[in-house]
Order: C-alpha cells, then sequence, then structure tokens
C-alpha cells in the first residue's frame, strides 16, 4: 500500500462514532516505556515479577516500586500531543451529534489528564489505590518508594490496576464491548493487540461493520483482524488526522 496516513485511509470527518484503541505506545512520546519491545517493562525481570497478582501477597513493596513509580513519572510528565490530539477529536465529533470512545489498556491517566472525557480502562488505574483490608479506594499521590496505608483502617493498600493473574473489570469489558460493536470506526493506537481478552475488541468492532485501521510507530506482523495498518508517530499523525476535517 506504500506510505499512507491516516487521514487518508480513515478521515475524521466520515466517521460519526469512533472507539479509539490505546497501549502503551501512544504514551512513549511522554517518557513512559512500552511494555514490550526494546526497553520494554517486561524485558525485565522484576518488573515482570512485580505484576503478578501473587507478588502482592509476597513482595507489596515491589508492587508498588513499579506500578507506583509509573504513577508518579505519568504525573511529572502529563499528556502528549497524541492524548490531545484525541480529546479534540472527541469535542469535534460531539459537535456534530457523533462520539469518540477511548477503551485504554494503559494506566497512566493521560488521556484524562489531556480532557478526554469517555475513557474506558480496561486495566485501571495506578493513580488509584485499594485498601487490602477493607476495600475502600482512594486516589494515590505518592512516589511508589513506599507501601500507602488506607486512610480509613490503616491498613496496607494495593495499586488499583489489573494484575496477571486477575480478570478484567466485567462491567468495563462489557462497555468496552458495547461501544465497538456500535462504532464506525476502530482505530488501534501503540498496541499489538497480542493480549486477549482486550484485543478481542478489533474482532468485535470488524464483525460489526466498522472500519479497522492500526496505528504503530514500528511495522508489526499483519493482523487479519484490520483491514489497513499504518506505521508511524501517533504524535504526529493523530494531530493531523484531527485537523483535517
Amino acid at each position: 500500500m506504500g506510505e499512507v496516513s491516516i487521514t487518508e485511509l480513515a478521515p475524521l470527518s466520515t466517521f460519526s462514532r469512533v472507539v479509539v484503541f490505546t497501549g502503551a505506545g501512544i504514551s512513549t512520546a511522554s517518557g513512559l516505556p512500552t511494555y514490550r519491545g526494546d526497553g520494554g517493562t517486561w524485558t525485565d525481570d522484576e518488573a515482570r515479577r512485580a505484576s503478578e497478582a501473587s507478588t502482592i501477597d509476597t513482595d507489596l513493596g515491589a508492587v508498588w516500586r513499579l506500578w507506583g513509580g509509573l504513577a508518579h513519572r505519568a504525573a511529572a510528565a502529563g499528556p502528549n500531543a497524541a492524548h490531545t490530539a484525541l480529546a479534540n477529536a472527541e469535542t469535534s465529533l460531539k459537535s456534530r451529534h457523533g462520539a469518540l470512545t477511548v477503551v485504554t489498556q494503559n494506566v497512566d491517566g493521560l488521556h484524562q489528564r489531556a480532557g478526554q472525557r469517555d475513557v474506558i480502562e480496561l486495566h485501571g488505574s495506578a493513580h488509584e489505590q485499594r485498601c487490602l483490608e477493607c476495600g475502600t479506594g482512594a486516589t494515590f499521590s505518592g512516589t511508589g518508594e513506599t507501601v500507602p496505608l488506607c486512610g480509613e483502617c490503616g491498613a496496607q493498600t494495593r495499586p488499583g490496576i489489573v494484575l496477571f493473574g486477575e480478570s478484567l473489570d466485567v462491567a468495563a469489558l462489557e462497555r468496552a464491548w458495547e461501544e465497538a460493536s456500535r462504532c464506525e470506526l476502530l482505530l488501534a493506537v501503540g498496541t499489538s493487540c497480542a493480549v486477549s481478552p482486550a484485543s478481542n475488541i478489533v474482532g468485535v468492532a470488524r464483525e460489526a461493520g466498522a472500519m479497522c485501521v492500526s496505528l504503530t510507530r514500528d511495522p508489526l506482523p499483519l493482523n487479519p483482524g484490520f483491514h489497513a495498518t499504518v506505521t508511524g508517530r501517533a504524535e504526529l499523525e493523530l494531530p493531523r488526522w484531527v485537523a483535517e476535517r
């Protein structure tokens, strides 16, 4: 297909209902690591261990150093042009009675900080904590160097994210599937779409008749769920896509 842009493949002006499925790659321009690939989080054995649900019982401090540290870095870095472009696209579609929903695998909260209103967090948020005793939730604002305690009962807390070995939130997953089944365009950004059940959203959208397009920084093996793939930097491609309307 040669060098082609999202704007050429799927002009925003031609769609009323859009779902954007995002992964760690959309946040690389904010200085946050991806999970796979060179320098990715999962290339580090300690990080992989701290991402297992079982580690909560054996080394809660390691869990917080990884995910609390990520939340701290995300708060310091802030959203990039890709996050801002999607927030602007949401506003644009709403002005003409359409809708754009972000379904994200990320836990960094950068979509919301960019002004995105309709965000479904499939894996929770690193900016939240939950008490291991009484279950009380609260906002996390530390650095991850110490285990935060519950403001209600004083017990230790865990990050409010879904770790390996845990199930995704059923309500979030069902709403993501619902939005995918109603959209006209499914745009995957910064994700390899390699992890199910989250990645199944592509099949849901395609079966419902939506156009499915992938945008990644580096070329990936062809995923038969997509009609087309674009290789490019989200922080450059998405602002152009939103501007051409």
